[in-house]
């Protein structure tokens, strides 16, 4: 690097005429500079890119020989002691365990399963040692700068008969259905504690079906997939008398069996319309509270009511629109909560219950009705344009309300008592309204507002 900076020195000195030359201007020293960075910095880069593939490399080295020693001593370790320390196998390895090999920090992480082999006959009720091997991974990965992992995996299987019969629990048999019937590949099956809801093991089996080997208890049993609903098992202290109880694993090699379904989400996107006047015109109508309720119900509570899978409120927004998203198929059911005073006439599509299908998107409409109702339009005097955002008050003794119209001018008051009520109007550029109406039943007026000068 250094001879090749003189070099380009020189040439810069020898491109001058002696005579002529009295001293680099700033630029050609700012260019010299310059160029002696680009290089300086591109050696540097490549030497660190260098010095980093060289230590990924040699962490790769030693994490392949610290897997291969694992598997080794595992492989000389006798069967029954092939296990984790106090878990389902039980066996005298730790589960991880840090070392430090060259002067590199490492953490190993093993794992041991059960493996059964649906030749061995495992569909049969007759198989009566249903655990034909044991699969051992063993995970590797430095703690250092340069952070690379290694794994492998191995199967150890029983010299005889034996050794593959001489364990304790059973076996889990776990099956996920869609709606139809058909079996879903590679959802996730967790199996947890009943009581921490932590996960003791997991499978995303590509068939749908997956038999865990299981120390004998209950367990409960949750599925799932992304963009799926989900199902699971529910134990007394979540449900008092539950649809689907957390499943007890017996001892002896026993198979437990449960099936649970699933499948693509759904949507709804509802709005909400007031009905007003003989002609039934329909006004949207915002911020009106409702409860949906599907059919499912996943139990009983002590009084023997049914505790409903879903069961939430919404509220529309202002312009009378709500999406509701991640809904699993079931029929569903719409009702009024508030504002009080306001019906619910009917639903489209109706009747109710609303059947909604997996992977799909309904359009509902909720039509209200009150007994008193007052539509306001708004328009300019002069052009019968609508005005929009206009400011409406409308008020009484106890009654104080103020709402802004919309595009069209309109804005809906819902419900009212069948009173009298003072009506005052206020928009940017035009001259105030103010009024006594009095409200029966529905009402409809239109006012026009005069532009000032």
């Amino acid at each position: 690097m250094m001879n090749f900076l003189k070099y380009s020195l020189v040439s810069i000195f020898k491109s001058k005429k002696l005579n002529d030359f009295s001293g680099f201007t700033l630029i050609e020293v700012l260019v010299g500079i310059f160029i002696f960075l680009i290089i300086f910095l591109g050696i540097l880069g490549v030497y660190q890119l260098g010095l980093k593939v060289v230590g990924i490399s040699k962490n790769k080295s030693i994490l392949t020989a610290v897997v291969v020693g694992e598997i080794e001593k595992v492989r000389n370790l006798p069967y029954k002691s092939i296990g984790i320390l106090n878990s389902f196998p039980n066996g005298v390895l730790e589960r991880e365990s840090l070392l430090n090999r060259n002067g590199v920090e490492i953490k190993i992480t093993r794992r041991v399963d059960y493996v059964i082999d649906d030749a061995d006959g495992i569909a049969s009720p007759d198989d009566q040692c249903p655990y034909d091997r044991k699969r051992i991974e063993i995970k590797a990965e430095t703690l250092s700068k340069f952070s690379t992992e290694v794994s492998m995996t191995t199967d150890i299987a029983p010299e005889n008969l034996n050794q593959e019969c001489d364990v304790e629990g059973g076996i889990l048999s776990v099956a996920v259905f869609d709606s139809l019937g058909n079996m879903i590949p590679s959802p996730l099956i967790e199996i947890k504690n009943p009581e921490t809801k932590t996960t003791i093991t997991s499978a995303t089996p590509s068939d749908g079906k997956h038999y865990f080997p299981l120390p004998s208890g209950t367990y409960k049993v949750v599925v799932s997939k992304n963009g799926y609903s989900s199902d699971e098992t529910y134990g007394t202290d979540e449900v008092a008398i539950p649809e689907k109880p957390n499943i007890s694993v017996l001892g002896d090699g026993q198979i437990s069996e449960i099936s649970l379904s699933i499948d693509r989400l759904s949507s709804f996107s509802v709005e909400t319309i007031a009905l007003i006047g003989d002609d039934n015109q329909q006004i949207p109508i915002g911020n009106v509270t409702f409860n949906l309720k599907g059919d499912k119900i996943i139990g009983y509570n002590t009084e023997e009511k049914p505790i409903y899978k879903y069961s939430y409120n919404y509220t529309s927004d202002s312009q009378g629109s709500v999406n509701i998203s991640n809904l699993e198929w079931d029929n569903y059911t719409f009702s009024l909560i508030s504002p009080y005073g306001l019906d619910l006439v009917n639903t489209e599509p109706n009747p109710q219950p609303i059947s909604l299908s997996p992977d799909s998107n309904y359009n509902v409409k909720i039509f209200t009705r009150t007994e008193n109702a007052f539509l306001l339009t708004v328009l300019e005097k002069d052009t019968l344009n609508p005005i929009l955002a206009a400011e409406v008050n409308l008020s009484k003794q106890d009654f104080d309300k103020t709402q802004y119209t919309n595009s069209l001018g309109q804005t809906l008051f819902i419900p009212l008592e069948n009173s009298s009520y003072n009506l005052r109007i206020t928009a940017p550029g035009y001259a105030n309204y103010e009024a006594n109406i009095s409200i029966s039943g529905d009402k409809k007026q239109t006012i026009e507002l005069e532009r000032l000068e």
